[in-house]
């Protein structure tokens, strides 16, 4: 910092990687993307550690850094990358957990080789078939075609496809040998929910004559503690383990109502307001959620106050651990006079004091100074003292 620091590098013609793909009859595979990943935790070139490869605009002098080489195969099936380091590396060929990039129209069944070297003797690699997914729509003359809804882990991805004058819809996946969480989705009415998926290379499979279904109607109401009605509150209904849903706002009444939910399939209800706590309601069937009532509850107050602090440099927070899974950290800083405010949702909490050398802490740089445990009551604001003295 503060220094300005000058780097001479002198570019090379590096090495080369090239190869062919086949298929599984040995007919070259054309236009395939193939892709060779430089490694993460090592520079290409000795004497550039931290960096990754270097590569010169094509009409400047100016250098760019780089992870990856790119390149697809021609109409014989080779490729040829060129200017690459001497250090081994991931090679792709073809599409591994993406479905085309035309959408859900893969050709074929993609793979990753680790520990490729460059500079060796020519690759030869066999491409196996993408997985198909075929069905019928009953009736045929539904609006619109379908929007595709695919999970894969913590990717989801979703894309339209239409129908033929029959109903009829093919999709094809690149993604074999390992689950995914299949979805269709009409422009109105329920979706099809086909769960944990998994297709083999080139295998055909006919989800059969799908008839077009109203679904079923998700309804409730939404109350404060008091039993209030809480107006404006927005809802949300999903099939697990899907992200997609149907929303809803709450009347005056409180009460809320989505149509067009897949039956016999387990979800999630969701309600959330911003002056209230945010519940989540999960029913074996979505079928079964009824005419529940959800309850909201406002948040508490903390008002605390850290004595005997010796740290001058250091800026002091007080840091909120929830109790339930998958709630948010709540932060408050410390002021000068030792007081801090922080706003929690109702139930049993640990307080952590931390010194911080700033405002974002970095790994390894955060230190906890004290632990308290408090239980905060919805509406109301506790006291709570931290002395650094006490030990």
């Amino acid at each position: 910092e503060g220094r300005a620091t000058e780097v001479v590098v002198r570019v090379a013609d590096g090495l080369v990687l090239e190869g062919r793909v086949v298929g599984p009859d040995g007919a070259p595979v054309a236009g395939e993307p193939v892709e060779f990943f430089f490694p993460e935790d090592a520079a290409p070139w000795p004497g550039l550690e931290g960096l990754g490869a270097l590569e010169a605009f094509e009409d400047s002098e100016a250098l760019r850094i780089v992870s990856k080489a790119v390149t697809e195969t021609d109409g014989s099936g080779a490729f040829r990358l060129e200017g690459l380091p001497d250090r081994a590396g991931r090679l792709r060929v073809g599409e591994v957990d993406g479905f085309g990039e035309d959408g859900f129209e893969a050709a074929w069944c993609g793979l990753e080789i680790e520990g490729v070297r460059p500079g060796g003797p020519p690759l030869e690699r066999t491409l196996l078939p993408a997985a198909t997914v075929a069905g019928r729509i009953a009736p045929a003359s539904i609006d619109g075609g379908l929007e595709v809804r695919v999970d894969v882990g913590p990717l989801g991805l979703a894309g339209d496809v239409g129908l033929d004058e029959g109903g009829r819809f093919e999709l094809r996946f690149a993604r074999v040998g390992r689950p995914i969480d299949l979805m269709l989705v009409p422009r109105s009415g329920a979706p099809w929910c086909f769960p944990a998926l998994v297709l083999r290379p080139g295998e055909r499979r006919d989800l059969g004559r799908l008839r077009a279904t109203d679904g079923v109607r998700v309804e409730g109401r939404v109350v404060d503690s008091s039993g209030d009605a809480v107006a404006g509150a927005f809802a949300r209904a999903s099939p697990e383990p899907w992200s997609w849903g149907r929303d809803a706002r709450t009347d005056d009444d409180g009460r809320f109502a989505m149509d067009g939910l897949p039956a016999g399939t387990p979800g999630t209800v969701k309600v959330e307001h911003a002056r209230y706590r945010t519940e989540v309601v999960t029913v074996a069937d979505l079928a079964a959620f009824g005419g529940r009532t959800v309850v909201l509850r406002r948040p508490g107050l903390v008002a605390g106050t850290v004595r005997g602090a010796a740290d001058g440099a250091l800026a002091l927070w007080v840091v909120a651990v929830p109790a339930r899974a998958g709630e948010a950290t709540a932060e408050a800083r410390v002021a000068t006079d030792g007081r801090f405010l922080l706003q929690l949702w109702p139930g049993p909490h640990r307080l952590r004091l931390v010194a911080r050398p700033g405002d974002v802490p970095q790994e390894g740089e955060e230190k906890v100074r004290a632990e308290r445990d408090v239980t905060v009551v919805e509406g109301e604001e506790a006291t709570l003292e931290i002395d650094l003295r006490d030990g």
